[in-house]
Formats: structure tokens, sequence, C-alpha cells
């Protein structure tokens, strides 16, 4: 019952311009570069995520929360920002959307994030899989 009532900003924004891609609305290719730049001023962590798991752009919110650099963050694995449970969690994830290719899902769920330094802190994760690109968003909220 909590999956289905967590349903964060930021998760919603990239839902948003995942379904206006698909229309060829504001979300298409060019507009999505503009639309990294509203997930930017959001206060919510959110990563965008290759299909081989390594992390392709996070918002200034995560290189925040995870006290690492914008750039610094860019091609790590993003199975580095987590706990084993997480960790697991976003490769079950993954795997089950690259052999299904079921339309995108959001969840949510509460994992433990690390920092750069080791520190571990709860919070949210919510993923929305864009089918196109064959990657995946993570958003997080601290809890």
């Amino acid at each position: 019952m909590w999956r289905l009532l967590f349903y964060s900003a930021a998760s919603a924004a990239v839902a948003f311009l995942l379904s206006k891609r698909r229309r060829g609305g504001v979300g298409s290719d060019r507009s999505l570069r503009g639309g990294t730049v509203a997930l930017s001023s959001l206060k919510e962590a959110v990563v965008m995520v290759e299909s081989n798991m390594l992390v392709k752009w996070v918002n200034p919110a995560f290189s925040e929360m995870l006290a690492i650099g914008l750039e610094d963050a860019v091609g790590l694995p993003v199975t580095a920002f987590m706990d084993e449970q997480g960790a697991a969690l976003l490769r079950h994830a993954r795997h089950a959307f690259m052999v299904t290719k079921r339309p995108e899902r959001v969840t949510a769920t509460r994992v433990t994030a690390v920092t750069s330094s080791g520190e571990s802190m709860p919070v949210m994760i919510s993923v929305c899989f864009d089918r196109e690109r064959g990657a995946f968003w993570v958003c997080m909220t601290d809890l």
C-alpha cells in the first residue's frame, strides 16, 4: 500500500517528460535536454542510468545528497551509491525491464544510500523506465 501512495515530485516530473516524448511533444529528445534543466531545480535527487547500470546524468540535489561532484558521478555504476539491498533491487528491476520490455513502471522502496565518504542514509527511491532509450531514472528522497 505504501508503494502506491508514494509518488515523488521528481518521479512525476520524469514520468511526464517521458510520456510527452512518446507523443512527440515537449519530451522529445531535444526538449528532454531542456527537461533536465527542470529536473536540476528539484530538491530531490535524480539520476539517469544507462542500460549498463552506469550513471549518465545527475542533478545538483544528487550531488549534494551523496557528497559527490556532478561530473564525478557520471560513468560510475549506480550501485556504488546503494547498499547491497538497494543495488540488488536496481539490478533486478533493470533485468526484469530489459527482458519483458513492459511499459514504464514507477516503484517506491526504502533503501540505504551510501555517500562518497561511506556514510549511510535511508532514502526512498522511485524508478521510472525509459523504454526508448533502454535506460532508467532513479529519484531519491532523503528520509
